[in-house]
């Protein structure tokens, strides 16, 4: 099963806070006997966005994603 996950966050990007919630959410998959196939990581940006998720959605048998930080719900609800 490929699973995936995507976080998502300039401050992650650009190293001010680590991304404890990836490590958290591999940690509590990996002691179910699952592991990720991927992670990823993109900038606060509609277009990023938009492209890992379709990317990932074509790819992954589970994709996750954390929370869309600056992305207002308007815009959430016209992304796939």
């Amino acid at each position: 099963m490929r699973i995936e996950f995507i976080s998502t966050g300039d401050e992650v990007l650009s190293g001010q806070i680590v991304d404890t919630n990836a490590a958290w959410i591999s940690q509590h998959f990996f002691h179910q006997g699952r592991q990720f196939t991927r992670r990823h990581t993109v900038a606060d940006d509609l277009d990023s966005l938009i492209d890992i998720i379709t990317e990932t959605s074509h790819r992954a048998d589970v994709p996750l994603q954390r929370k869309l930080p600056n992305v207002p719900p308007t815009v959430r609800s016209f992304l796939p």
